[in-house]
């Protein structure tokens, strides 16, 4: 009796324990539910972070259009406005599936590890956080709500940060495209000055320089980051200077030097207000590529060719003019006004000239020099070149380099006769709808119709891969003569074009009408001379 009676105390003791433990384990309840089931991050206007008992700091929005958008208080310092956001986003997403019946204390909620008060004094509601749960997450209570509740553990270390984790490091608040001017001295030099000239930038001691660079330095510059916040000083040594204007006339300053920050990094100290520790790399970076934005740009055309609006060329008395006449077309005023020319073909030449970096100019000049002249929304380009120098080549007063390479254009349905002579043999097709063809000479012939389709096909799409001056040497190697009638045409209008073979393979080249003669590419020579019959 007595072993039954020690057993039974036994039993009855682990009873207890268990119980004991089950009411300070969470249990599971069933699928989840948001934690904050009517939160609407949108409407959040100030978020208050405190950290057990002490005193906490808040992040407040701005009005609609105010930036920052976030200030961090007290202070009101430009707070990380993506880091807010992601706290709002973790408050709002936030599921629970289980719910613990341990107290506030076991919990870690009196007091609670974090707090998160949202609006004025906490009237939206405090979400209390606690110490990390069993199996994952973190204890919780939600407002209005008595239960205590196991939440992502994310949201704990997104809230249990102190206010710096919040404020914005850069140390230039803009955008690329806001910047207009920057002025920067490096300890114990002179000042240098860029300002964005339209669409370029222009040193106040250089000119004109590469685009290019300026944005590579600006970029360098907005990159930037305070690795910490120190108390406001003056920087030990002589000081290095940069400042940044905005279009708006919105002017950053600050002095870096020596100070009270790491071996490895610089104070930065603004005009106002608390100073930062930034890493020397990324300031040594930077100054690097401001002094590289200061060299000269040298190219032929710095304009992007979207802003070019004319251009002119000259050679003793020849002129060639072409002028834009929207943004997606262009007219060739000089030599041949009638000349249609094909806007990507200028457009490619434009930008071929940019990428000529004319080096160092001698400034000697001879005969033969090409004088260019281009203008546009971004300013005016202006160079002479002369007989083997970068470009110029690329600068020769020839109209034919810009022409629409539309050779031929016509729907296949359309042509209604085909003719091909080559070799001494002509055929001689006749269709009435430009799909299924018969043949006219040599009477009964075996039409290849795939082969004829190809043939139709190709010149009704020709286009030149560029135009040549004199027609080429030597006979064609076929001839082909097509017929087309577009609807509500009384007659059909005939077109002849000869196909030449060239020593420059795989291409090859094409007169249209004994009057324009071309280069084409390889695969429409290769239609273009399939034979038509089987």
């Amino acid at each position: 009796m007595r072993r039954v009676g020690v057993l039974a105390a036994i039993a009855a003791l682990l009873a207890l324990v268990l119980l004991l433990d089950r009411r300070h384990a969470p249990e599971e309840a069933g699928a989840a539910r948001r934690l904050l089931p009517d939160f609407d991050r949108a409407s959040v206007s100030l978020v208050s972070i405190g950290r057990g008992e002490g005193a906490g700091y808040a992040l407040e929005r701005r009005p609609a259009g105010q930036e920052p958008a976030w200030v961090v208080k007290p202070g009101d310092a430009p707070a990380d406005t993506a880091a807010v956001e992601e706290l709002l986003g973790a408050l709002e997403a936030a599921e629970t599936t289980r719910t613990a019946t341990l107290s506030d204390a076991a919990a870690g909620l009196a007091p609670p590890r974090v707090r998160v008060a949202l609006g004025r004094d906490g009237s939206a509601g405090t979400i209390l956080l606690g110490r990390e749960a069993t199996g994952g997450g973190v204890f919780a209570k939600a407002p209005l709500s008595p239960e205590i509740r196991v939440a992502p553990r994310r949201l704990l270390a997104l809230a249990d940060r102190d206010a710096s984790a919040f404020r914005d490091r850069r140390l230039i608040p803009l955008a690329a495209g806001d910047v207009a001017r920057i002025t920067w001295q490096e300890a114990g030099g002179g000042a240098h000055h860029l300002a964005r000239d339209g669409a370029r930038w222009r040193d106040e001691a250089a000119g004109l320089v590469a685009a290019a660079r300026v944005e590579e330095a600006a970029h360098r510059l907005l990159d930037l980051r305070a690795v910490r916040f120190v108390p406001a000083a003056a920087p030990i040594g002589p000081p290095s200077r940069i400042e940044v204007v905005a279009a708006s006339g919105a002017v950053t300053s600050f002095q870096i030097g020596g100070g009270a920050c790491g071996a490895a990094e610089r104070l930065v100290a603004p005009s106002a207000g608390e100073a930062s520790c930034v890493a020397g790399s990324e300031l040594d970076a930077a100054f690097r590529a401001l002094d590289a934005a200061r060299e000269p740009d040298r190219r032929l055309v710095s304009s992007p060719p979207a802003e070019v609006e004319r251009v002119e060329l000259r050679e003793g008395p020849a002129r060639l003019s072409l002028v834009r006449s929207s943004p997606t077309s262009w007219r060739l005023e000089a030599p041949h006004a009638d000349t249609l020319v094909d806007p990507r073909a200028i457009d490619d030449w434009l930008a071929a000239l940019g990428r000529i970096d004319t080096g160092p100019r001698s400034g000697a000049r001879g005969p033969h020099v090409r004088h260019l002249v281009v203008t546009g929304r971004a300013g005016t380009d202006e160079a002479d070149v002369g007989p083997g120098e970068p470009g110029y080549a690329l600068v020769a007063l020839d109209p034919l380099r810009f022409r629409d390479r539309a050779v031929l254009d016509f729907a296949h349905f359309d042509a209604r006769t085909l003719r091909r002579t080559a070799g001494g043999r002509t055929v001689q097709l006749a269709s009435v709808d430009g799909e299924s063809w018969r043949a006219v000479a040599p009477s009964g012939a075996d039409v290849d119709q795939q082969n004829v389709a190809r043939v139709v096909g190709a010149l009704g799409n020709l286009r030149a891969e560029a135009f040549l001056a004199k027609p080429p040497a030597g006979s064609s190697a076929a001839t082909l003569e097509v017929a087309v009638q577009p609807p509500g045409e009384a007659s059909p209008s005939a077109h002849t074009i000869e196909v030449y073979k060239t020593k420059e393979a795989p291409g090859c080249a094409g007169r249209l009408d004994r009057e324009t003669s071309f280069t084409l590419a390889a695969a429409a020579c290769a239609e273009l001379l399939l034979p038509l019959t089987k």
